[in-house]
Parts: C-alpha cells; sequence; structure tokens
C-alpha cells in the first residue's frame, strides 16, 4: 500500500545518455534536488540518481550501456536477479508533499517527449492519466487517514507476554479486517 509511481522504458538513442544526465543534474540542481551520476563498467550502467525529497524514495534512470534499457536502481545492489527484474522501475512518493509526486510526473512527461519515447507510467496517484491535484490530494489523504487508522489499533493492542509469532499474526490479521469491515461500511 503507497503512493507510487511505476516506469519503464530505453532511451531512443544510446548517443543520448550523457545529454541525458547532464540536463538531469542541471534539472536536479535548479529544483534543489540531490542527484549521484553513475558510470559502472562492471555492472555496464551509466546514469543518474535523484534525490527528490528526504519523503520521496529516488527518483532513479540507470541505463543499459549496450541497449539503452532503463534499469532499477536494485542492480546496483544485485546483479543476478535476472533482466526482467531489472526493467521495472518505481519512485514511491506517499510520505512527500504532493508537489514533489506532481513535478517528478511533469518531468517524466518531458523526459517521454525528448528522450524516452516509449517510456511507461503507471501512477498509483493517477495523476499522469488525469493531472487532477485534487484527485491526487484525496489518493495521499485517504492513505494517510488509513495509516493513522491501522497505527492507532495497534498503539491500543495489549502486547501478551510470552505470545508467539503466529499468535501475533493472527491478531494482527483480525484487527485488520475489523478495520477493513469498518471502512467499507463507512465509505460505501
Amino acid at each position: 500500500m503507497g503512493i507510487t509511481i511505476h516506469y519503464q522504458g530505453k532511451i531512443n538513442e544510446l548517443s543520448m545518455i550523457d545529454n541525458f544526465i547532464d540536463e538531469l543534474s542541471d534539472i536536479s540542481c535548479e529544483l534543489d534536488w540531490k542527484n549521484h551520476i553513475i558510470d559502472d563498467s562492471k555492472l555496464n550502467i551509466k546514469g543518474i540518481l535523484l534525490s527528490p525529497h528526504s519523503g520521496s524514495e529516488p527518483l532513479s534512470f540507470l541505463f543499459d550501456k549496450s541497449t539503452g534499457i532503463i534499469k532499477d536502481r536494485i542492480i546496483l545492489a544485485f546483479d543476478d536477479m535476472g533482466d526482467d527484474h531489472y526493467k521495472h522501475n518505481h519512485v514511491k512518493t506517499q510520505f512527500a508533499p504532493i508537489h514533489i509526486h506532481i513535478t517528478i510526473i511533469k518531468l517524466l512527461k518531458y523526459l517521454k517527449e525528448k528522450y524516452l519515447s516509449d517510456l511507461m507510467v503507471t501512477d498509483e496517484g493517477d495523476y499522469w492519466e488525469t493531472e487532477n491535484a485534487e484527485l491526487l490530494q484525496s489518493k495521499f489523504d485517504f492513505l494517510k487517514e488509513m495509516i493513522d487508522v491501522v497505527a492507532g489499533a495497534f498503539n491500543k493492542t495489549e502486547k501478551i507476554p510470552g505470545e508467539s509469532p503466529e499468535s501475533l499474526a493472527d491478531r494482527i490479521e483480525k484487527i485488520l479486517n475489523q478495520i477493513h469491515e469498518r471502512n467499507k461500511n463507512k465509505h460505501g
């Protein structure tokens, strides 16, 4: 559960990678985002990681130097999970201000136009498709409310000394089901 932007694609031409990195470096400086440029011969990747906000995951554009496909940043830690896994990128924005999510979507649209014509984006906040900030805000608000409800329920739950992990898991499942039922009845 969370508001995440998923994306995948490849750069239009391998010769564009350096310009792409330079431009994103400049954009990140203008937006006051941290960035880190990566050029790793062992992993055969070159690209840039952007840190839009402390409440957001990094936005990564790590290109396979041979194919131009954007690889997931997890490749930096594990390089043996299979090629298909690395094509799926994501940035969770739910704990950042809404304008960060909107800015990332606008940046992705710009990059699709200029560098990544086959970029595919799935936005759990629906802003990519709708550009509706009110809808996005309602999704942020709903998720925060649900997190607060669940946290409140767990804070009220008594600790049982010596309880087995299985018993604790069963109690947690029961609490979550009760919250789900109350929410379903509340919102129709």
